[in-house]
């Protein structure tokens, strides 16, 4: 990394408050009353293409950075200008030496956007001229170009997004705007695209909201256009939409590509951990109700979130346990660290695109119950010098990556869940030779699994292993499994066809 392209303490003012420069890396983030997200460590991409190393140790094969662009406040949401990395991360240079280095790997990179809404200093807005002279942008001057970019009424009041004053909504009903994102062959889009940057996928925040309001609702064809224009300029590039609820209607091969797994994987896993859904902590009075799931509800929500969709469109879905936008669950003391490790498991083993949100591997430390507690700065702590928990929890992470990218079971394999009783999960890959079980629970108690394997075609394996190296009280009788699960334990039992196969070996 850079540190001469740090932001300087008290550099601007922002929303009435100035950023701050945080020179103590370990340094707890503060929450967003004290801090306003203008608080800055530094870091930059550079120091991204310094760490590659780890991160390929790691199994990690694509990079998933939130936002870039330049913009005021620390999280970045709130663009000033798409046409900028931000100078404090190193600019349009580095992006573009960060793809060529990751592409020099084998490995891909999502850029994270939001084309929802801009800031309201931002060049085309541009309220409080911060950043740009007075005569630049919509906000005063009614007859500026990027006016029909926005929602004003008469006395010049503006939509924004969620309310929030300085994050103003974009105005998908205008022609220009789409021209300006995504229709022109310079759009902000595309440009990203193409060398020297050449990214390999965007997510798009918010999607679900983006070109629908009580103004404006043109969704589904904004979408479409989208797609259009971007698998022209790339037909591998990948679309990745943030939503939180039932999307598969928008998967369809026409609009996004994958979502994030919120609703069929993070929050119903979530609650079988013992947490409040996702939605409804964040109401007072529901944040107070304690999770009730049990397995034969979290089966249905992941069984029937992937039903609607073809089997390769599900292995696209991004499941992830932590985000930005959600606490992190092993600074939960309510969730039991052994449960967690289940929970994992299920993670790299359901189809889909395990992926680990920064540090988890490391059991990043953080505040349980605000976003900016999910926040705090990498832990780059070298592994021979961590407690024997975070080191385990490493080897956990190493080990699933490698099988996610090597086992055919997981690569091509069939899925389905063959037991959900009580608390107790278990989630099948396989193929006609081998199988991948995934037994979870979060019982207080010991549980005893009697799994049919007749009764989902799964009969004749003969041959039975532990992944990780567990003591198991597991067994094969017949046509059935026997599984004992500790209370919160789990287990990757790995099962094939032992007899078949030497025979086929000594042919």
């Amino acid at each position: 990394s850079r540190p001469d392209l740090d932001v300087k303490d008290g550099a601007y003012t922002y929303r009435g408050h100035p950023v701050r420069r945080i020179t103590n890396w370990d340094t707890p983030a503060a929450p967003y009353e004290e801090a306003h997200c203008l608080d800055f460590y530094g870091g930059d991409l550079y120091g991204i293409i310094d760490s590659l190393d780890y991160l390929q140790s790691l199994g990690v094969s694509a990079l998933y950075l939130n936002p870039i662009f330049w913009a005021p406040s620390a999280h970045r949401y709130d663009a000033l200008d798409f046409d900028y990395v931000c100078p404090h991360l190193g600019g349009n240079e580095a992006l573009a030496a960060l793809t060529q280095a990751l592409h020099e790997r084998g490995m891909r990179l999502m850029l994270d956007i939001s084309v929802n809404h801009v800031s309201s200093d931002a060049k085309w807005f541009n309220r409080d001229h911060v950043f740009f002279p007075p005569e630049t942008g919509a906000y005063s001057n009614a007859g500026a170009p990027e006016r029909d970019f926005f929602f004003f009424d008469a006395d010049n009041n503006y939509h924004r997004w969620a309310g929030v004053e300085t994050m103003p909504t974009l105005n998908y009903a205008s022609p220009a705007l789409r021209r300006r994102i995504y229709g022109a062959p310079d759009a902000v889009l595309k440009k990203w695209l193409r060398p020297p940057f050449s990214i390999d996928a965007w997510r798009f925040d918010v999607a679900d909201v983006m070109a629908r309001s009580e103004h404006a609702d043109v969704y589904r064809e904004v979408w479409r256009e989208i797609n259009r224009e971007l698998k022209a300029v790339n037909p591998a590039v990948i679309l990745l939409a943030e939503e939180w609820t039932d999307s598969a209607y928008m998967l369809e091969g026409d609009a996004w590509d994958s979502v994030m797994n919120y609703f069929g994987f993070a929050r119903p896993v979530r609650e079988f951990l013992g947490e409040g859904d996702l939605f409804s902590v964040r109401n007072e009075t529901l944040a107070e109700v304690k999770s009730s799931m049990t397995a034969v509800q979290l089966k249905a929500r992941i069984e029937q979130f992937c039903a609607k969709m073809p089997h390769v469109v599900a292995g696209q879905l991004l499941n992830h346990l932590n985000t930005h936008d959600t606490p992190r669950l092993h600074n939960n003391p309510q969730v039991s660290r052994n449960a967690l490790l289940g929970a994992i498991t299920l993670m790299f083993t359901l189809p889909g695109m395990p992926c680990i949100y920064y540090g988890d591997e490391k059991l990043l430390d953080g505040r349980p119950d605000d976003v900016d507690g999910a926040r705090y700065p990498m832990d780059w702590t070298d592994e021979g010098d961590l407690s024997q928990d975070k080191r385990e929890q490493m080897v956990r992470y190493r080990r699933l990556a490698e099988l996610k990218q090597t086992s055919d079971v997981l690569i091509n394999g069939g899925f389905r869940i063959v037991y959900a009783k009580g608390r107790v999960l278990a989630s099948a890959r396989f193929t006609t030779q081998e199988m991948l079980l995934t037994v979870w629970s979060t019982e207080a108690m010991n549980h005893q699994a009697d799994i049919n394997m007749a009764a989902f075609g799964f009969a004749g394996f003969d041959d039975l292993t532990e992944l990780f190296g567990l003591e198991t009280d597991a067994s094969i009788r017949g046509e059935r499994l026997c599984v004992t699960v500790p209370p919160h334990g789990s287990y990757l039992l790995h099962l094939r066809r032992k007899v078949r196969a030497d025979n086929e070996a000594s042919v």
